[in-house]
């Protein structure tokens, strides 16, 4: 799929028009052809081209998902004090807008637990050691795999009080009304230079999202069940277990 996407742009490839990312890429590549050591290959298109496509698909419905589920299991600790920002920031016409954040800070601090709590994947993506090092007595070899475990810090006790437990408190001021600096061992993005670029993509979806369904429905169990299980299921990707919820109109 995505080298008939690549085939298909470099036919239809026009020199004062960038379409999108696989055309700005593609020209990168024509400018640097002769040079030995760019980096700039199809190979490395078709990757980054899937990394987009994984996190697009994969990494925010996964986390609207826990957050439908929280809501549903919640609706008197989260539910409403989110329906009271929206009430209070956005109103019940108009629609959200990413501005809106900036008066909404119980909302930004349910994303951001959300995000520490359920993180997409237990493990970072994979980076490659280009030469020898010695970290802190370890040597490590060139061409050793290294995999960051955001899982580790996400849930470490030196951090965070009560890890296991989904509370947005730990992202706020004592008096509830601000959001706290975002701490430096907050890596739901994995850290770095290459950490993910879509992060703030992906934080604006999010917010969007949120509100957005929100601002129009109480979420709720199936009617005449239990609340949702919220224990992941056992795969690679930290997944809810499918359930159905109510969603009933404001």
């Amino acid at each position: 799929f995505f080298s008939a996407q690549v085939m298909e742009h470099r036919d239809t490839l026009e020199e004062d028009t960038t379409r999108d990312f696989i055309d700005g890429y593609l020209k990168q590549m024509m400018d640097q052809k002769d040079d030995p050591n760019s980096h700039y290959r199809e190979c490395h298109l078709i990757g980054c081209a899937m990394d987009f496509f994984a996190a697009g698909v994969a990494g925010v419905p996964l986390v609207i998902h826990w957050l439908l589920l929280i809501c549903a299991q919640n609706p008197n600790k989260v539910q409403s004090r989110i329906h009271a920002e929206i009430d209070c920031v956005v109103g019940r016409e108009r629609q959200p807008s990413w501005k809106d954040r900036l008066e909404m800070p119980f909302t930004m601090a349910c994303i951001w637990e959300l995000q520490r709590w359920r993180k997409d994947g237990l493990l970072g993506f994979p980076r490659g050691v280009k030469e020898d090092i010695l970290l802190e007595g370890f040597f490590i070899p060139k061409g050793t795999v290294v995999l960051p475990n955001t899982t580790a810090m996400n849930r470490n006790p030196h951090y965070w009080k009560r890890p296991d437990e989904y509370d947005p408190t730990r992202f706020l001021t004592p008096d509830g009304t601000e959001l706290i600096k975002k701490p430096e061992y907050f890596i739901p993005f994995s850290y770095g230079k290459r950490m993910c670029p879509g992060e703030s993509l992906a934080t604006v979806q999010l917010f969007l999202y949120t509100t957005f369904l929100l601002q129009k429905f109480c979420v709720l169990p199936e009617e005449g069940r239990q609340l949702p299980c919220l224990d992941p299921l056992v795969t690679d990707g930290n997944d809810p277990a499918v359930q159905k919820l109510r969603f009933v109109a404001r």
